[in-house]
C-alpha cells in the first residue's frame, strides 16, 4: 500500500479475522517506516502475511538486497491496495520486480479501476493483465454491486445534498482558462474558495444542526488554512472538533483519528489526508467543500461514509456537497452522475 494508515490497516484486518478462519501458523511482517526489510521466516511458520509499503520496499529491491529478493521470491500472492495509483513509474516498477522474481499471482483492489487519462487508465489495465473482477449477486437477482452490497448492509443508504452557495470569489482570465483545461483544482483556487468568509458561514450554518442531533462529521475542506478555521469556530461552538492535515505529526494523527472513531470528538476537519488511509465506519455526515474534477478523489471522499451496518458502519449516510455557483457546476454535476449508482435520491 502507498501510506502507512492502510497498511496498519490491512494487519489489523488480517488478524482479526486471521483467528476465525486461518488454517495455518503465519508469521506477521510489517515492512515500512522503523520496521525492517522483509526476511525469510525467522519462526520456520507455515505461512507468511507481508505487509509492506510502497517506500518500505523501493530502495531494498531497487538494490537488488539479498534477503530481500530471497524473501520476496516466495510470494504466491500480491495485493496491491488502492491500485489506481500503482501507474506511477516507480509503484510500477515494485509491482512488476516482485512479480517478476517470484511469478506470483496479483490482486489490485480499487473502488475505481480507472484514471483520469485515457492512456493512464490503459497502462493500469496492462498492468493487471486486462483483467477487472467485479462483484456480483451470486443468485443472480441483483445486476448492480452497489445495489447488491446496499441489500446485504455492507454499504450504507446514502442521501445527497446540495449546499450552493455563493462565495464571493473572482477569478482572472489566466484562473478561468487553467480551470477549464486543467485535471483538477489550482491550489490557488481552492485557496481563494478557503478565505471566502460567505462560504465558511454557510458550511457551519448547514453542519450545526446535524451537529446538535449528534451526527458524527467528516469534512474535506479546501485548504489547511480553511480546514483549522472551520475547526476553531466549532470548538467556539462548543463543539468537539479537530483538525488534521499533511503536517500533522504521526502520533498526533492517530490519536486524533482514534478519538473520533470512539465518539470523543464529533467533527473532524482536514484536507488532503484523509481521502484514503482513514477507516472510520460511524460517519453519518461527509461534507464535501473541496471541489475536485477527479472521479477518483470524490470517489475516495464519498467511501468515507459508505460502511454498512454489516462491516460496523451506520445505516444512512448523508453526503453534504457544497457547490460554488462561479464553477458552473458543470464538472460536480458530471460527477454526480458518475455516481448516481450510490445515492438514494
Amino acid at each position: 500500500a502507498n501510506v502507512e494508515e492502510l497498511c496498519e490497516q490491512a494487519i489489523s484486518c488480517f488478524l482479526e479475522i486471521w483467528q476465525h478462519v486461518g488454517k495455518y501458523n503465519v508469521e506477521v511482517q510489517r515492512v515500512w517506516g522503523r520496521y525492517p526489510k522483509p526476511t525469510e521466516s525467522l519462526y520456520k511458520a507455515n505461512k507468511q502475511f507481508i505487509v509492506a509499503s510502497l517506500q518500505g520496499l523501493r530502495e531494498p529491491l531497487t538494490n537488488k538486497d539479498k534477503d530481500v529478493v530471497s524473501a520476496i521470491s516466495a510470494t504466491t500472492l500480491l495485493v496491491v491496495d488502492e491500485c489506481h495509483i500503482a501507474v506511477a513509474p516507480t509503484y510500477t516498477r515494485i509491482v512488476e520486480d516482485i512479480n517478476f522474481a517470484s511469478g506470483c499471482r496479483i490482486i489490485g483492489l480499487t473502488a475505481t479501476p480507472g484514471r483520469t487519462l485515457e492512456e493512464e487508465t490503459a497502462e493500469l489495465s496492462n498492468l493487471f493483465f486486462g483483467e477487472i473482477v467485479s462483484l456480483q449477486d451470486p443468485n443472480g437477482e441483483i445486476d448492480n454491486a452497489i445495489e447488491y452490497l446496499r441489500a446485504i448492509k455492507v454499504l450504507s443508504d446514502v442521501t445527497y445534498d446540495q449546499l450552493i452557495v455563493d462565495p464571493g470569489v473572482s477569478l482572472s482570465k489566466k484562473e478561468y482558462l487553467k480551470l477549464q483545461t486543467e485535471l483538477d483544482f489550482s491550489p490557488t483556487i481552492l485557496n481563494k474558495l478557503g478565505r471566502s468568509s460567505v462560504r465558511t458561514v454557510e458550511i457551519i450554518a448547514r453542519l450545526t444542526p446535524l451537529l446538535n442531533e449528534g451526527a458524527q462529521v467528516l469534512l474535506f475542506a479546501p485548504s489547511i488554512e480553511n480546514s483549522k478555521f472551520i475547526t476553531s469556530l466549532f470548538t467556539f461552538l462548543g463543539y468537539k472538533a479537530a483538525h488534521i492535515d499533511g503536517t500533522t505529526q504521526t502520533k498526533s494523527r492517530q490519536y486524533l483519528i482514534s478519538q473520533y472513531i470512539r465518539s470523543n470528538i464529533q467533527i473532524l476537519c482536514n484536507y488532503g489526508v484523509l481521502a484514503t488511509g482513514f477507516d472510520a465506519p460511524k460517519t453519518d455526515v461527509l461534507c464535501i467543500a473541496r471541489p475536485t474534477k477527479s472521479p477518483v478523489l470524490y470517489s475516495q471522499m464519498i467511501g468515507r461514509g459508505l460502511r454498512g451496518p454489516a462491516v460496523g458502519g451506520t445505516e444512512k449516510c448523508l453526503v453534504v456537497e457544497v457547490k460554488d455557483n462561479f464553477l458552473h457546476q458543470g464538472t460536480q454535476k458530471e460527477l454526480y452522475t458518475h455516481f448516481s449508482d450510490y445515492w438514494l435520491n
